[in-house]
């Protein structure tokens, strides 16, 4: 064996070792990042779901609460942490509508600093209700 590849004989293995390092960090981090944008729309679904209930049975009916938490059911690791109607500017306009915020338990591991288990993503879902809408078509 000659000096010369001796030297380079594990160059290989220490060059592959630190590029997987590179690609498992980008793989985990879009991995982390899909679930924080599915969470987003779990919770923008769910005020959704909120401010529909709000907007066909009526602001008053708690019903809006339940109709949030069947769209988290099958979404198993998340529940609603709050919910309530508020006020949002959405395209320059002032619009009423219902707030969800929901807990999510990952990146605990990495982010030690997180209170009480988990991530809080918010969802709004707005709501208008017209007034003296004639009942007949649709409506009806």
């Amino acid at each position: 064996m000659t000096p010369s590849a001796r030297c380079v004989r594990g160059q290989a293995a220490t060059e592959t070792m630190i590029s997987m390092m590179f690609l498992l960090l980008f793989i985990f981090g879009l991995m982390h990042m899909s679930m924080f944008a599915v969470s987003k729309y779990m919770a923008n679904y769910a005020a959704w779901a909120a401010a529909r209930t709000a907007m066909v049975q009526g602001s008053g009916s708690g019903l809006r609460f339940v109709a949030a938490q069947h769209v988290l059911d099958d979404w198993r690791w998340a529940q609603i942490f709050f919910l309530n109607q508020t006020t949002r500017t959405v395209r320059g306009k002032g619009r009423s509508g219902t707030r969800v915020i929901t807990r999510v338990p990952f990146g605990l591991p990495i982010y030690t600093s997180l209170p009480l288990g988990g991530v809080l993503v918010y969802g709004f879902g707005p709501i208008s209700i017209q007034p003296n809408v004639t009942e007949k078509g649709d409506n009806q």
